[in-house]
């Protein structure tokens, strides 16, 4: 069943899903990856990924989707810097057994930068 998210704009219970009746658990994206089921999702998208995570924590969001993906599932990486982020992540992605599927140069939210995107897929168990 759904539930509306709040109808009106009242104020902070509008995001209080716990008092609605559905669960609700804050995690880390790394720690909430790694709490899933091994091959348990077809898709992940990982948002600002320049903004919210430090570099240092890539290889653990990667090993993270890569446990909860199933054979064939992708993962799609947006919002990384220029400046050598896309290479970073690239070599991530490769090491962790990914392959990339696409990857682009796009306009920045502030509509003068250049960001990127990586799609990457994970390949079939033999």
């Amino acid at each position: 069943m759904r539930r509306p998210l709040g109808g009106q704009n009242t104020g902070e219970d509008r995001f209080d899903l716990g008092a609605r009746g559905l669960a609700v658990e804050h995690a880390s994206p790394s720690s909430h990856l790694e709490s899933m089921a091994e091959d348990s999702v077809d898709a992940i998208v990982i948002t600002r990924l320049g903004e919210r995570y430090t570099l240092a924590t890539w290889p653990r969001l990667v090993a993270g989707a890569w446990r909860a993906l199933r054979p064939g599932g992708v993962v799609l990486c947006e919002g990384i810097p220029d400046g050598g982020g896309s290479e970073r992540l690239r070599w991530v992605v490769a090491r962790q057994r990914f392959a990339i599927v696409q990857t682009a140069e796009v306009r920045g939210a502030d509509g003068g930068t250049t960001e990127h995107l990586v799609v990457a897929r994970k390949g079939q168990v033999e």
